[in-house]
């Protein structure tokens, strides 16, 4: 049920939508952070090797085995803290 509503959605969101989405990256990192859209696999310490699906949808292990000092930015996961408005809040795990 949810791929055929996934495939419905799909197909009314116009091609360059999703060739704009197809283009962004996945995660970024800087001096100060990592970011990524529902974290990422804590046993893989290189960014550039981390499992689409881990950056994307998250992983069973995050944030509660994350113990590298980066701090994570993350926005979207089953895990989501509501703010004062009722809406999910990102989370920052790491040396924050």
């Amino acid at each position: 049920m949810l791929v055929a509503l996934r495939l419905s959605l799909g197909s009314h969101v116009p091609p360059s939508h999703h060739a704009f989405l197809s283009q962004l990256a996945l995660s970024h990192e800087t001096a100060d952070c990592i970011c990524a859209h529902a974290g990422l696999d804590p046993a893989i310490e290189d960014l550039s090797a981390q499992p689409r699906d881990a950056l994307v949808w998250g992983t069973n292990t995050f944030p509660a085995n994350y113990s590298r000092s980066v701090p994570v930015v993350y926005g979207h996961r089953n895990n989501a803290v509501p703010g004062a408005d009722g809406w999910p809040m990102s989370r920052i795990v790491g040396n924050t």
